[in-house]
This record gives C-alpha cells, sequence and structure tokens, in this order.
C-alpha cells in the first residue's frame, strides 16, 4: 500500500511567538501594531501541516483566545498548545526541549538563548522575523516551512 506523504503532518514541534512574528510595528505608525498579511492563511496552515503547535509568547492563554475568537479564527486554538514558559525559567528557551526536531519562529533572541541553540547545534532551527519591518514575513516563513516539511519528507 503506498502511503501519500503530502498527506501526512509533519511531526516537528513549531514554538511561535505572537508580538513580532503574527504583529509587527508599521514604520509610519510606530504605536500601532498590525496584523500581518497572510495573518489566519499562516495559522491554518500550520495546523494542517504540523502535529504539534505551541504558543511561545509574554501572552496569557485567555488573552489567545480572545484574540482568536475577535478575528473569527477561534478553532485554530484546538490545533495549538500553550507554553507558560515563566514556570520553567528565565527564557523562552528553557521550555524547548533540545532534543525534539523543533521550528521556533521568534521575533529576536537573548544572547543565552542564541548561546543555547548553539551549544546545542540547534541555530538552524530557530526562524525570526522582524519587529519593525518587513510585513509580509509570515509568508517567507511558510515558503521555509514548505521547504523544510518536503525536504524531511522526502527522506521517508
Amino acid at each position: 500500500m503506498k502511503i501519500n506523504i503530502d498527506k501526512i503532518k509533519s511531526n516537528i514541534k513549531i514554538y511561535l511567538d505572537i508580538d513580532g512574528v503574527l504583529f509587527y510595528r508599521n514604520k509610519n505608525s510606530k504605536n500601532r501594531l498590525c496584523l500581518r498579511p497572510n495573518f489566519s492563511e499562516f495559522l491554518y496552515f500550520l495546523s494542517d501541516n504540523f502535529n504539534y503547535c505551541f504558543w511561545l509568547t509574554c501572552w496569557k492563554e485567555k488573552d489567545i483566545n480572545t484574540m482568536l475568537k475577535n478575528l473569527y479564527l477561534y478553532d485554530i486554538s484546538q490545533y495549538f498548545k500553550y507554553v507558560n514558559w515563566h514556570i520553567n525559567g528565565n527564557y523562552k528557551i528553557d521550555s524547548i526541549n533540545m532534543n525534539d526536531d523543533f521550528i521556533w519562529i521568534e521575533d529576536e533572541k537573548h544572547e543565552y538563548e542564541t548561546n543555547m541553540l548553539i551549544k546545542n547545534n540547534k541555530l538552524s532551527n530557530f526562524i525570526q522575523t522582524h519587529f519593525w519591518q518587513y510585513p509580509n514575513d509570515l509568508i517567507e516563513v511558510q515558503e521555509q516551512l514548505t521547504w523544510i516539511i518536503k525536504h524531511r519528507k522526502d527522506k521517508l
């Protein structure tokens, strides 16, 4: 029996920040957060293609759910788990198991987090977005993730 690998979800764990990833600051209006283009499509892409998606953000879980509900994306919440990273340490990276296959999507990381990624040979598992510019970052991140999925499935 032939398995259609295009229908198989990836077991790569996705860790997703919100501010600076799903939202960005418009250069012309520095006090205003803007939703990135492709915001909802990106979240559906993640839920359709990855078995494990985690919110790794300073936002509280109830605020994430309120945001999703207000944007008519409440069904997305069932695909994401919330990581309360403050209980695991002072940095978000302390909540990521370095032995797992993961992608961390974040607008900035601290020096400690960079050192942890380097120490564990996981720097390539970090995808950076830009808080102050490049509103189309999510489109580019989705293209990167599509390539990663295809590349890893080709090894099956």
